[in-house]
């Protein structure tokens, strides 16, 4: 394997996480900032990927600049617009009745790209995100259309996410409650670890996967979809080891400091 100093060399397109990595809920990591600001002065493109299902890459880019890191709308993805995008640009969707668990937002923008979204029991198709409000009548009310077989969309299936000191139900413990209840796997999970999730970022941001890394802190997420496109990841954790194809290190700052 090539070291980790070669790699952050040779590679030009840095593509990062959000939380965990730059910032827990609102709080900025120590050296998060900086590190970007090395990267960029090294020439780096800097992308931001994230499974945040609440918002979209406008809101994104502006809590980034609010906390002191530059970075353009064009610069973040989130897997709310992968799935906007992913559903308006089949016909079968947009055919279909769409039931939304997740936010006012994801709710709006899904209407605003010719996508039928209703707001009853009866429907073809589920789509689900990021809802706080989720509760076992949820379940009840698309239970039954899940069971006889409409389609099943989701934004991530991560269990957990850290916010300002602690962990917190991700889009993933809404999936497997749903999945639990009616025994339907999902058709499609749109983020992260989705491959398609990494490449159309990539291809956005005019860039190159063959000189792309990701930088993460979630093995089952950053890493597996780094993985399964050939690219090399670094794992931020407290575990600073080589982990079959990922270097782990504790923070960006870290990284910033080894190029």
């Amino acid at each position: 394997m090539s070291k980790l100093s070669d790699i952050l060399r040779e590679r030009s397109h840095f593509i990062i996480d959000l939380d965990g990595v730059v910032y827990h809920g609102n709080q900025l990591i120590d050296g998060a900032a900086d590190a970007i600001r090395i990267f960029r002065d090294r020439g780096k493109t800097i992308g931001f990927l994230t499974n945040n299902s609440t918002k979209g890459s406008r809101e994104i880019a502006q809590k980034l600049n609010q906390l002191g890191i530059d970075c353009s709308e064009r610069e973040v993805c989130t897997s709310m617009d992968a799935t906007v995008d992913f559903m308006s640009r089949s016909e079968k969707y947009k055919r279909m009745s769409i039931k939304v668990l997740g936010s006012g937002e994801f709710k709006t923008k899904l209407s605003k790209n010719s996508l039928n979204v209703v707001d009853s029991e009866e429907f073809e198709c589920l789509v689900v995100g990021m809802d706080p409000q989720f509760t076992y009548e949820t379940v009840a009310k698309v239970l039954n259309p899940l069971i006889k077989g409409c389609a099943f969309i989701v934004c991530n299936e991560d269990g957990f996410y850290p916010s300002n000191g602690v962990w917190m139900p991700g889009c993933g413990a809404l999936v497997g409650a749903l999945r639990g209840s009616s025994g339907r796997i999902p058709d499609e999970v749109v983020g992260k670890p989705n491959p398609l999730f990494l490449k159309n970022f990539v291809d956005q941001l005019d860039g190159d996967l063959s000189k792309t890394l990701v930088i993460g802190d979630s093995l089952e997420s950053d890493v597996w979809m780094a993985k399964s496109v050939g690219v090399p990841s670094i794992w931020i954790s407290e575990k600073p080891c080589d982990l079959d194809g990922s270097f782990g290190l504790k923070s960006l700052i870290d990284v910033a400091n080894m190029m």
